[in-house]
C-alpha cells in the first residue's frame, strides 16, 4: 500500500509509517497536496513528513518532503508503544476532497461495469457454436487485411485450430473462399 492509500483509508493526514530502507527511523505525515487523478499515484501530490529516530525518539528532520510516496514500500506503524522524544506538533487536517472521493469511487464503479460487461460479451461468445478450420498459407496471409466488422476469426490454443462462429455466414463464405477447410 502507498501512501496515498494510506492517507485515503485513514481519511487524514497524522499517521506514522516506515520504509523497508529506512532502518531505525520513522515518519509522521503531516500534510498531503491534493490528489487529483486516479489510483495508484493520484497525480503524485507532495506529501511532507516529520522524521524521527526509533531508539532515542528526537526529531530527526521537520516538513522534509517525502520522497517516492508512490512506491509501495513503506507500512504504517502502530506507535502506541513509542513515544517521541518531545512533544508533537499540532498538524493542520486536510482530509481528502469528499468530491475527488466521490469522482474515483465513480470511476471504479464505471471500470467494474465495463469489465463485466466485457467478460459477459467473451463468456457469451465462447457459448455460441463455433466452426473450426485448418488454416493455409492464403488465409494467413489474408486474414489481418480483411479481419473487422465482416470477417471475425480467433485461434483457439487447446485445439490449436482457428475458429468461427456458425452464425457468421459472411465470414464463413470468406473462409471458403480462400480455401480454408471445416472441421465437424
Amino acid at each position: 500500500m502507498n501512501i496515498y492509500e494510506m492517507y485515503i483509508l485513514n481519511g487524514d493526514v497524522d499517521f506514522w509509517v516506515m520504509r523497508q530502507t529506512w532502518g531505525k527511523t520513522v515518519a509522521r505525515v503531516v500534510h498531503v497536496d491534493e490528489l487529483t487523478t486516479p489510483a495508484p499515484y493520484y497525480g503524485t501530490p507532495k506529501v511532507l513528513v516529520d522524521l524521527y529516530d526509533i531508539e532515542s525518539g528526537a526529531l530527526l528532520k521537520k516538513n522534509e518532503r517525502l520522497s517516492c510516496p508512490g512506491t509501495s514500500q513503506y507500512s504504517q506503524v502502530d506507535i502506541s508503544t513509542w513515544s517521541p522524544a518531545e512533544a508533537l506538533r499540532t498538524v493542520t487536517s486536510t482530509p481528502p476532497d469528499p468530491a475527488f472521493r466521490k469522482r474515483m469511487e465513480a470511476a471504479d464503479k464505471r471500470a467494474k461495469q465495463n469489465a463485466a460487461r466485457k467478460q459477459k460479451r467473451r463468456e457469451e461468445s465462447e457459448a455460441k457454436p463455433r466452426y473450426y478450420f485448418a488454416s493455409n498459407p492464403r488465409f494467413l496471409n489474408e486474414k489481418d487485411k480483411l479481419f473487422g466488422e465482416n470477417f471475425y476469426v480467433r485461434w483457439d490454443p487447446d485445439k490449436k485450430l482457428w475458429w468461427c462462429l456458425q452464425e457468421d455466414t459472411a465470414t464463413q463464405a470468406s473462409l471458403k473462399e480462400m480455401g480454408c477447410e471445416f472441421q465437424s
